[in-house]
């Protein structure tokens, strides 16, 4: 029973330890620097505690196992996580062949800033490029809009690490 909840200790550590680590980086691409060093303290806290247990065991077969189980699942949960708390801001693009017009009318209708420029595609046909800046834990709202209107539209999403100016509305019509 001893062996059983050591392995559980190491698992469940490595897996909140690479969640924080997955954070922290998320954290430094935006730009956020306190709340990364907070984060890299505790993460390395863990992960010191739990090689100090590991190294103590290296011939442990399944405490190395639950070792890695943990790692790979601490990755899972660090991105679930990430994509739950949607920090940050995303740039979309949106390249719509059916119904420009209408797409540009219901994304403003929802509260979204939206800027339009003309490209020209491989036919020499001159298409509407919808840009987008959006919080990025206000895309589903937008992506659910575009899916509705045009399930065939040319969809990019990028991550915005900073922002100056523009129109951001304060609340989104879901």
């Amino acid at each position: 029973m001893h062996f059983l909840i050591g392995y559980l200790i190491v698992f469940v550590a490595r897996c909140l330890d690479i969640s924080l680590a997955t954070i922290r980086i998320l954290m430094i691409l935006h730009g956020q620097r306190f709340y990364a060093a907070v984060i890299g303290f505790f993460e390395s806290l863990i992960f010191i505690s739990v090689l100090t247990y590991i190294l103590q065991g290296l011939n442990d077969i399944p405490s190395l196992f639950f070792y890695a189980l943990g790692f790979a699942t601490g990755n899972y949960l660090g991105i679930f996580v990430e994509e739950k708390v949607a920090i940050g801001c995303a740039n979309i693009q949106v390249i719509s062949k059916t119904n420009p017009e209408r797409l540009i009318d219901e994304i403003r209708q929802k509260g979204f800033g939206v800027t339009v420029v003309d490209g020209h595609g491989r036919e020499g046909t001159i298409r509407k490029i919808i840009h987008v800046l959006i919080k990025r834990k206000d895309m589903k709202v937008l992506m659910d809009l575009i899916e509705q209107i045009d399930d065939h539209a040319f969809v990019t999403v990028l991550d915005t690490k900073k922002i100056v100016g523009g129109y951001f509305s304060k609340k989104k019509v879901k």
